[in-house]
């Protein structure tokens, strides 16, 4: 490999690396702000079981959540 493919190689998995730290970041900070719905910077108990209802709800069909349910929810999350 030449010295011009490592660079060109180390290059590229920097950016990569660099692309998905920031998706990550984005991605942590939608899920806080999912609770923070008023967006004070905290997140009270009330409003993590209140997010968490909300999401049961938006989940559920009738009563419980099924592993089916629960995995096709998570993979709708990841796609958005």
């Amino acid at each position: 490999m030449s010295e011009a493919d490592r660079t060109f190689k180390r290059d590229t998995n920097v950016r990569e690396r660099s692309l998905c730290q920031i998706a990550s970041a984005y991605v942590r900070a939608a899920s806080f702000d999912r609770f923070d719905r008023d967006h004070d910077g905290v997140i009270t108990r009330a409003k993590w079981d209140a997010g968490e209802t909300a999401r049961f709800e938006r989940i559920d069909g009738d009563g419980v959540v099924t592993r089916e349910e629960f995995l096709r929810d998570r993979a709708q999350a990841r796609s958005q």
